[in-house]
């Protein structure tokens, strides 16, 4: 499985999930010192927007270096043989492929209009059920997050960031709420290409489709979430002043 094919596999299960993409097409660059590609699409709440006014929306990527692209491209022993040479390349075997999945929940206030801040328990209240949720109910990673390897040291399988709040503060000294957003990520692992026959590929895409199915419920969680920090009032629909920077 090279760049290409996990490119397909990838939009193939998003369109599966049921999920919308907003963005007219993925953005993908390439590193032309290191040939990194990077990859990243914007994704929606399943049946829209219901948070006003916030705009919720998920930030969804994979990280795929020149490593990678070589040995799903000309296989494991190939890379070994012209790495160490053929002769070495005999006693010697590759580890597993992953390629990194960063996942971005955020919501945003209306541009250019930053929201007042919320009361301190309605912050408790947004955080408590963010975890609650996004751990326990919806879980937004597997289950396996930790793998113990041969030699007896530990893999980080995935992993989630501390929900975050990007504040303003306005000419008058206020300060005031632009957007919130929680992290998190993941190793998805990828069949090698060795002499004896490739791996089957079916793992791979059976772990992207759950990662879309638990994106699906994860991001209505924290769209429903985030209705705790709406002001009591609806004075974004007001231009303000003060609003601007």
């Amino acid at each position: 499985m090279d760049y290409d094919s996990f490119r397909a596999a990838w939009a193939h299960a998003l369109r599966r999930s049921g999920l919308r993409r907003i963005d007219p097409y993925p953005s993908e660059t390439l590193d032309t010192r290191t040939l990194q590609r990077s990859y990243e699409t914007l994704i929606e709440p399943l049946g829209g927007q219901d948070a006003e006014p916030f705009h919720v929306l998920a930030t969804v990527g994979f990280e795929w270096d020149a490593l990678n692209d070589a040995r799903g491209r000309v296989g494991d022993d190939g890379v070994l043989a012209e790495l160490v040479g053929r002769d070495a390349a005999e006693e010697l075997s590759s580890g597993p492929r992953f390629v990194r999945v960063e996942l971005v929940l955020s919501a945003r206030g209306p541009y250019g209009n930053p929201l007042p801040l919320p009361a301190p328990a309605a912050w408790q209240k947004w955080a408590r059920e963010t975890l609650r949720r996004l751990e326990d109910i919806e879980p937004l990673l597997p289950a396996e997050r930790w793998r113990k390897t041969a030699r007896g040291v530990g893999d980080v399988l995935a992993w989630r960031g501390a929900p975050k709040a990007t504040v303003v503060c306005l000419p008058s000294g206020e300060l005031r709420l632009e957007a919130v957003e929680t992290s998190a990520g993941q190793l998805l692992d990828l069949p090698r290409v060795l002499a004896d026959g490739d791996e089957p590929s079916t793992r791979t895409e059976a772990r992207l489709r759950e990662l879309f199915e638990r994106l699906r419920a994860a991001l209505t969680a924290w769209m429903q979430a985030v209705e705790h920090l709406r002001p009591p009032t609806r004075e974004w629909e007001t231009s303000s002043d003060d609003g601007a920077l």
